[in-house]
């Protein structure tokens, strides 16, 4: 694999507890809950995760409680070898904590921030950066500890807020978001202003794959076929493969190739990202399932693609 820059995340860390019901919930209605899983979760810690079992070193900027889901979240990180340092322990505030609900046709989270509201700035000197749903001073603070290097951010459903601060980057960013998301900020009527502006721009769409736009065009890429199980952490675990490929030299249709293969072995698997496979079986499953030129990327060659588009790069 080729040598991958260190990697700040910046971002949520909570405990997720997941339910999967056998009917989507509805106003009055009482669906049966079929399974349940409570695990580590929050959007920075679950692509911390996810770029650590890729093989990148990763340090994580965030704040847990210094309660019992504080200590295992940390306790969680800290196996997958994430430097820790700028985590912050919260005297008197609970760890964040989310409740997923998964149904047959939806997908719906409930968010207690918690600690998170506390998270500080990003240090300086932090090279590639990885940022979600930043408050204003964490997504400022992070563009200037870049310094000029790549910043792929996902700023969730307070991406209209944060796209002006985006914006001010100098053709910096990478942004990230998923249909909804890029409703909120004017959809496809923006995209050529928004290809001016930003490094890329890459809406997700779940089953659908996704689309990318830089300054060489707007290409979609397909999903990679996958038994859905549980789509928990697909969005983190997809936009932390794209920094890696991005990180690795490749071009920007062949990262979110391998972007796609990734989240196809999440949502596999139940849990999110804490439970994909350990790093020599992920490794292995996504070069059995991603596109040749992706592939290259995890074997240290970013070679550009045979259908020539190879040429979509932002790095």
């Amino acid at each position: 694999m080729n040598s991958l820059p260190w990697f700040t995340v910046a971002g949520g860390i909570n405990t997720d507890i997941v339910l999967r019901t056998s009917a989507d919930p509805r106003h009055d209605g009482t669906s049966r809950i079929t399974g349940w899983t409570q695990s580590l979760g929050g959007h920075a810690a679950n692509a911390a995760v996810a770029l650590a079992r890729l093989g990148s070193a990763v340090r994580l900027v965030g704040a847990v409680g210094t309660d019992a889901d504080g200590d295992a979240a940390v306790a969680s990180l800290a196996r997958e070898g994430v430097d820790l340092t700028a985590v912050q322990r919260v005297p008197h505030a609970a760890t964040g904590r989310a409740v997923v609900v998964n149904g047959p046709r939806m997908h719906h989270m409930m968010l207690e921030c918690g600690a998170n509201d506390a998270i500080g700035e990003v240090p300086p000197g932090a090279g590639p950066l990885l940022v979600f749903d930043p408050p204003h001073r964490v997504l400022r603070s992070a563009i200037a500890a870049a310094a000029g290097r790549l910043v792929v951010a996902n700023p969730g459903g307070g991406i209209a807020d944060a796209l002006p601060l985006i914006l001010m980057a100098d053709r910096r960013v990478v942004l990230v978001c998923n249909e909804t998301e890029f409703g909120d900020i004017g959809g496809p009527a923006r995209v050529a202003e928004l290809r001016e502006q930003l490094a890329a721009l890459v809406v997700t769409k779940g089953a659908a794959g996704c689309w990318i736009a830089d300054g060489g065009g707007t290409v979609t890429v397909p999903a990679v076929p996958a038994k859905e199980t549980d789509t928990t952490a697909a969005g983190d675990t997809f936009t932390a493969a794209l920094a890696v490929g991005l990180g690795a030299g490749g071009s920007l249709l062949d990262a979110a190739r391998l972007a796609a293969a990734a989240a196809a072995v999440v949502v596999e698997n139940v849990g999110g990202a804490v439970s994909l496979p350990g790093r020599a079986a992920l490794l292995g499953a996504l070069s059995r399932r991603a596109h040749p030129a992706a592939r290259d990327l995890l074997g240290g060659k970013a070679a550009a693609t045979s259908d020539g588009q190879g040429e979509h790069s932002c790095v």
